[in-house]
């Protein structure tokens, strides 16, 4: 901007100064020199030269412009590349590289042990004492209710309500791990997908190898690259911030979430909670996956060829299964130790229904149910395998 004030305030002045040189002496006026007959004219085009001249040179000004806005830009965000930024290699907040010690590639190991947990415990230890002290509540009032079966359901139904919130609050971390790790799994996978020269070529406009190259044919079309990928940059690194900010809000207030579900009983807090959790945590994928994409296509339309690199697919396949197998065995053991469970129940039900036809005819419906969750588990476990071996 400085250089084109410069141009502009310079311009004028010399141009007016230029006007009072008188463009022929008064000793020659009327001279006009003797010309060759025979010599042809020279067919010249001065004004066209001039013109083609100026306009390379306000294209060239125009771009150093643009280029020092980018730097500047650049300059605001420390020198952290578009690359690291989506594919979450650096954190938002400090420009440093995670490495291996971070939760899902969101906060870095000081910032949840110092900053996020101890407020989650906070949280969690004041969750339980609730939870502890309203099933106490509730337990008394129903060994006093004994005579009205409608209150004693109602009391029952909430008993019920507050320890699967407390159940819920249990399973609340170990969910939170694994949205975090599944995230990443799919951008770390996505970002070794395209670990090549042609997908990096992209990137390299934010470091010092655009002055090399030209990705564009020409220094104005490269200094627009440049400008809209430093802007993107300095947005998606503001974005991942206030991201940040929202996660570990969202982590530090999930007991609050179970407490909810605990006193509403229809689970709508909670839903908003988890909601809300997964949009924030998965917007990274959903950036990813559109960059790629969109590269993807320019590059096959320009260059017949593709930004994949398909060689990597095991190791993505690999980084996948790290994820879903933890998942997977997770949900599997949930369901055989509820289906165990019910069946020792049910087996109890029945061994204590021998003078009730009613009674018993329930506790073998509830055997029948629960050997049946115990097999849809085992089978479960088979075809777990049976896909691991087929995929991976």
């Amino acid at each position: 901007m400085a250089v084109l004030t410069l141009f502009i305030t310079v311009t004028p002045s010399v141009t007016m100064a230029a006007t009072d040189f008188e463009s022929v002496p008064e000793d020659n006026e009327g001279y006009v020199p003797e010309t060759d007959p025979e010599k042809p004219a020279e067919d010249e085009h001065p004004a066209e030269d001039d013109h083609g001249m100026i306009t390379g040179i306000m294209i060239n000004l125009l771009a150093t412009v643009i280029d020092v806005l980018a730097e500047a830009i650049e300059w605001m965000f420390a020198g952290t590349d578009l690359q690291s930024v989506l594919f979450g290699s650096v954190n938002p907040l400090t420009g440093e590289e995670f490495g291996s010690s971070s939760v899902g590639h969101i906060f870095s190991a000081a910032e949840w042990n110092y900053a996020v947990n101890p407020l989650r415990i906070a949280f969690s230890f004041g969750a339980w004492i609730l939870f502890v002290v309203m099933i106490a509540h509730y337990g008394i009032k129903l060994m006093k209710e004994s005579t009205n079966p409608i209150q004693r359901s109602h009391l029952i139904e909430n008993i019920y309500a507050w320890i699967g919130g407390a159940a819920m609050l249990v399973f609340m971390y170990i969910v939170v791990f694994i949205i975090f790790n599944l995230n990443y799994a799919i951008v770390d996978g996505l970002r070794q997908l395209t670990d090549n020269e042609v997908f990096g070529d992209v990137f390299s406009v934010l470091d010092q190898s655009w002055d090399d190259k030209s990705l564009t044919g020409n220094s104005f079309g490269d200094a627009f690259l440049h400008l809209g990928l430093a802007i993107m940059t300095l947005v998606l690194l503001i974005h991942y911030i206030f991201r940040k900010f929202i996660i570990g809000f969202l982590v530090v207030i999930s007991p609050l979430a179970a407490v909810a579900y605990a006193r509403d009983k229809d689970g709508e807090v909670f839903k908003l909670w988890l909601s809300e959790l997964l949009s924030q945590t998965f917007i990274q994928s959903a950036h990813a996956v559109v960059v790629v994409l969109y590269l993807a296509f320019v590059n096959a339309s320009n260059n017949g060829t593709s930004i994949f690199n398909l060689d990597n697919l095991g190791v993505v396949g690999n980084s996948m299964q790290s994820v879903v197998d933890p998942i997977l065995s997770f949900l599997i053991a949930i369901g055989g130790v509820v289906a165990v469970g019910a069946l020792t129940y049910n087996g109890l039900r029945l061994s204590f229904s021998s003078g009730n036809p009613m009674a018993r005819a329930h506790a073998i419906k509830g055997i029948r149910t629960s050997i049946i969750g115990c097999l849809i588990c085992i089978g479960a476990v088979v075809i777990v395998n049976v896909l691991r071996g087929l995929m991976f």
